[in-house]
């Protein structure tokens, strides 16, 4: 293309930047940039200079740019195409990267389609090399994809490095409310970032590789869609096809390694790209059977030695409750007791993990009719989603005699059932059988296979009550929606709750009758309000009495269900009206005695009135039905230390660090313990622990975390600290000023507008018993709302 023939643009930036460089012609275009071949005038060397698109320009500050810029500039790794320069002209900005004589991952993608094996392995292995190397320097990548890992002789170069973050902040402030621009590429880019949360840490990088690797063994992407939007919507209906259907050559782990990268919870990815790296390397010497699948190790937690003890010892105290809860059973109730695991989808696209969530979730509502029968909650037994399954280990701990797992494949208009009820003890087969219905019969089959499970168990269960299930529907457009519902529901993260909230309220529409989506969509809007899910945004006042509405819903059209009572306990304790609230609560008990929540949240609502010994004994048995909940764990270490059973409420402490030690709940209160108790060391790791499982930025949590276990910054940090929740703020607050001046601090937060958040029995433990029995202090938290005693 000769000069004359450029584009205006082309022209303005090659006279603007003569003095340094001669631009010589366009290399390609991107999504917001475009890439000129240029002569470097002072070192005399082919490089290539990358202009962003005006609309880019236009909303981010120069210096924010350079900022980002010179920290990408520090990257030095053999697979980082290095930033030699950057600049502004013409209203652009531009940076200037060396010319690589090579070609993109894309360039050979399109021309191979699958690569090898061992070139894909290799490729993967050092762009995460390359990303665990910057992600320790505080860089995240934000749109690692084909077009930005060049192939040079052999090896793998990223590019385009950190320069997402250098735009990140101003476009998600401006453009991506005026025009709907999303940072990244929608085929590539996280789940997190597609929600437009600016604060992602390495993890989503993790995600972007996995897509990458996917791309190179498949030859196509994990998610497809005519539209950015409808690609990342795929990605959210499940997983894409297993890649050894697609590759049988390939070993074993390959698949482990894409599932754990592919995830939608960060949590559950590789913690690092290093472990990836890890993984990968392993896969290529394909060693699964000698070398089982490398998994995050916790970063260590530096703090006195006691903690470690402690851990040990919580661990020990995990399995001997387990022990002691099942050996206080009678071998005949030992018998009759079942775990259900959730069903697995083997559907070609695996787009169904919600419908064998759905089945196992809908057949532990059925059984836990069977009187005589206990059941497992859903909880801990779907924390054995992904664990081999050991049948026995199972049945140790959850304390249960019999384990019913299954399938489920949908294809078309048709759908197989699966399911097998499997003796704990010895990992013997009861009973089995295969279901093939039309999938508008999926209400049958479940009926079928609680029936055949208690004709199984029969002769050691107690005579009662089938395993109908009350609420439900009988409609397929309604109960599908309701899965995914319930799907989201568990995830209990922001995002995830107005999802669900979206599919209750699509299911309600299919039909109106439904009473479990109505009480579905109570318990979605009802947690839009604590701070630790809380939607922002919306009027707490409006959305409790959307959820009262829906709840009073449900129990019109199930009065015997009992999670629908449940839900309108909570409800109305957050409305502070506490006799009713306690009495759904116990309604909801004796409807659905087994049902975990119920004993959760009603204890709750006991730690409010200070009735501590009883809400204690109501958190054990929540605790009983449902051991591995995290949740509730860390609840009874809230109920203990209200009752000031101190070493109880520290072995709770310790057994939720044991069962979840990166779980936000956990961190956060080991923060608010451990920065009570003075030990700032293991309070700093908890609170960067705290800060990345919630989405916080990386490098500025590692930041506070350095400065608070320094003495001379430790105030300054710690008052940064308090604004990220409220019950932070009043800990610290405790800690800096000492409990003198709690009253009047409290009494200036009865007016914050933001004083709802303190609605909830932790902030009794962050007070302690001294406070907590001073009338003026419990006077100004019944100005709060807590309930008179």
């Amino acid at each position: 293309m000769g000069a004359a023939n450029l584009p205006d643009t082309f022209s303005e930036l090659r006279n603007a930047l003569a003095d340094r460089y001669r631009l010589e012609r366009e290399l390609g275009r991107g999504g917001m940039a475009t890439v000129y071949l240029a002569h470097d005038l002072k070192h005399k060397r082919e490089v290539a200079l990358k202009v962003l698109d005006a609309e880019v320009g236009t909303t981010v500050r120069f210096e924010r740019f350079q900022r980002e810029i010179d920290l990408v500039a520090g990257l030095v790794h053999p697979h980082i195409v290095p930033v030699f320069d950057s600049g502004d002209a013409v209203g652009r900005l531009w940076y200037v990267m060396p010319y690589v004589r090579g070609e993109s991952l894309r360039a050979r993608l399109e021309r191979e389609g699958p690569l090898p094996v061992p070139d894909a392995l290799r490729i993967a292995r050092e762009v995460a090399e390359a990303l665990d190397y910057a992600h320790r320097q505080g860089v995240v990548h934000r749109d690692v994809k084909p077009e930005n890992i060049l192939l040079v002789e052999g090896q793998a170069l990223l590019a385009d490095f950190g320069i997402a973050r250098a735009t990140a902040g101003a476009v998600a402030d401006h453009t991506r409310t005026a025009t709907g621009l999303i940072l990244g590429t929608p085929a590539y880019m996280s789940p997190e970032q597609a929600d437009a949360q600016v604060e992602i840490d390495g993890r989503s990088d993790v995600y972007s590789l996995g897509c990458v690797l996917y791309e190179m063994l498949a030859g196509s992407r994990p998610f497809a869609g005519r539209t950015p939007f409808a690609v990342i919507a795929s990605r959210l209906s499940g997983p894409p096809p297993p890649i050894e259907q697609l590759r049988p050559e390939l070993p074993p782990q390959v698949g482990q390694v894409l599932a754990r990268a592919l995830a939608l919870d960060p949590a559950q990815r590789f913690d690092t790209p290093g472990i990836l790296a890890r993984a990968v390397e392993s896969a290529c010497a394909q060693r699964l059977e000698s070398a089982p699948l490398p998994v995050p190790t916790p970063q260590s937690r530096p703090g006195k030695r006691r903690r470690a003890l402690l851990l040990t010892v919580a661990v020990v105290l995990v399995a001997a409750a387990g022990f002691l809860w099942r050996s206080g059973r009678s071998a005949r109730h030992q018998a009759a007791s079942v775990a259900v695991l959730p069903f697995v989808d083997l559907s070609p696209e695996r787009s169904n993990v919600y419908l064998g969530d759905g089945m196992a979730e809908t057949l532990i509502n059925a059984l836990a009719n069977v009187k005589g029968l206990a059941v497992a909650a859903r909880t801990s037994a779907f924390s054995f989603r992904n664990a081999a399954k050991d049948v026995r280990r199972i049945g140790r701990e959850l304390g249960v005699a019999t384990v019913l797992e299954g399938s489920v494949q949908r294809a078309g208009d048709r759908l197989r059932v699966t399911a097998q009820l499997v003796k704990a003890s010895d990992g013997l087969h009861l009973w089995s059988q295969s279901f093939d219905r039309d999938s508008k019969d999926i209400f049958a089959v479940q009926d079928e296979v609680a029936r055949a499970v208690v004709a199984a168990l029969k002769g050691k269960l107690v005579a009662g009550a089938g395993p109908a299930t009350v609420g439900g529907t009988a409609s397929p457009a309604a109960y599908d929606p309701y899965l995914l519902g319930r799907f989201y529901w568990n995830k209990r993260t922001r995002g995830d709750l107005v999802r669900a909230a979206g599919y209750f309220n699509q299911a309600i529409q299919a039909d109106s009758a439904y009473a479990r989506a109505w009480s579905g969509l109570a318990d979605s809007y009802v947690l839009f309000i604590p701070s630790e899910y809380g939607v922002p945004g919306i009027n707490p006042d409006s959305i409790l009495s959307l959820a009262e509405q829906a709840a009073r819903r449900a129990i019109t059209l199930a009065p015997e269900l009992g999670e629908a009572h449940t839900s309108l306990g909570q409800i109305l304790g957050y409305r502070r009206k506490w006799e009713e609230a306690s009495a759904a609560f116990e309604r909801g008990i004796a409807l659905s005695p087994e049902y975990a929540t119920g004993h959760q949240w009603y204890s709750y609502d006991l730690m409010m009135r200070n009735r501590w010994d009883e809400a204690v004994r109501e958190m054990e048995r929540a605790k009983q039905l449902d051991p591995l909940s995290v949740v509730v764990v860390s609840s009874l270490r809230i109920a203990n230390d209200g009752a000031e059973r101190s070493g109880e409420a520290e072995a709770q402490f310790d057994q939720a660090r044991a069962i979840a030690p990166d779980h936000r709940l956990t961190l956060s209160f080991g923060f608010i313990h451990e920065l009570l108790s003075g030990d700032y060391t293991q309070a700093a790791a908890d609170y960067r622990g705290y800060r990345l499982a919630t989405g916080g930025d990386s490098s500025h949590a590692a930041l506070v975390e350095r400065r608070i276990r320094d003495p001379a910054l430790r105030t300054e940090a710690l008052q940064e600290a308090a604004g990220t929740w409220v019950n932070f703020a009043v800990a610290i607050h405790r800690v800096l000023k000492g409990e003198g001046a709690m009253l009047p601090y409290l009494e200036k937060l009865v007016d914050d507008p933001h004083r709802k958040e303190m609605y909830g029995p932790s902030m009794h433990s962050i007070l302690g018993p001294r406070l907590r029995a001073d009338p003026r202090i419990r006077a100004v938290l019944v100005r709060m709302g807590y309930p008179r005693q």
